[in-house]
């Protein structure tokens, strides 16, 4: 009986440790919160910074209090080739990836950063849907449109470089769209334009602190922001 606890108290650990980046894919479909982010990004924070490879760790401070209190721990891996891939969902890869803690190394957020055309990006969302149902729909700057799934420990965001239909009634029909009638279609207007993709993850358990010191710890960019109170709205049309 002691023998079986103590494998499971290994087995329990093991699974808390994943390996590093750069030494497999990481699943942003597939992973635990009680995972180590340090020992996770222990590896690449040890490459050297050249034009093609960034990595760092950020530590956020309380202004308030002279800077006495961690608030959090910020992770940054980027890649500036789209050959490599840092992380996955479903049938999407991404270059870049962040991971925000809590001071005691809690794992709060994991997001990523990818290039994937319209075909691609809808065959994401057709997949998040299949598994856990249909998002909340919301279009918030022009150019992207937001998919929020809500589930018992984690909110799974996916802003998709993709705007709705008005005027094409003939696209496919669906309500958690727009009642209707259209669709979303690309935003590709420019012939070599690459379409960017931006996937978050949140516990569910930090949802609050995160979303307060969201720009302090710059888990938005310049093309898409994570819109966690998207989890929590009422929303009947993703055109209000």
């Amino acid at each position: 009986m002691k023998l079986r606890f103590i494998i499971i108290i290994l087995l329990f650990f093991i699974s808390c440790k994943p390996k590093p980046l750069g030494d497999e894919i990481f699943d942003l479909n597939d992973f635990s919160f009680n995972l180590n982010a340090a020992h996770l990004y222990e590896k690449s924070l040890k490459r050297e910074i050249n034009d093609n490879y960034f990595a760092q760790v950020d530590t956020s401070f309380n202004a308030g209090d002279d800077h006495k209190n961690v608030l959090g721990i910020h992770y940054i891996i980027n890649i500036n080739k789209e050959a490599d891939t840092l992380a996955k969902l479903k049938n999407v890869y991404f270059f870049k990836m962040e991971s925000v803690t809590d001071a005691k190394e809690n794992l709060m957020m994991v997001s990523a950063e990818g290039n994937a055309d319209f075909k691609q990006q809808m065959s994401l969302i057709k997949q998040l849907m299949a598994e856990y149902g249909k998002p909340k729909v919301i279009q918030h700057i022009s150019g992207f449109t937001t998919f929020t799934w809500r589930l018992s420990d984690r909110i799974i965001q996916i802003n998709g470089e993709m705007i709705p239909d008005y005027e094409n009634d003939k696209n496919s029909k669906d309500g958690f769209l727009n009642p209707d009638g259209g669709f979303l279609k690309t935003d590709n207007y420019e012939k070599d334009h690459v379409a960017k993709i931006f996937a978050y993850v949140f516990n569910i358990d930090h949802e609050e602190l995160l979303e307060k010191y969201a720009e302090q710890w710059k888990i938005s960019n310049d093309y898409s922001t994570p819109y966690l109170h998207d989890a929590n709205k009422m929303i009947t049309s993703p055109f209000n």
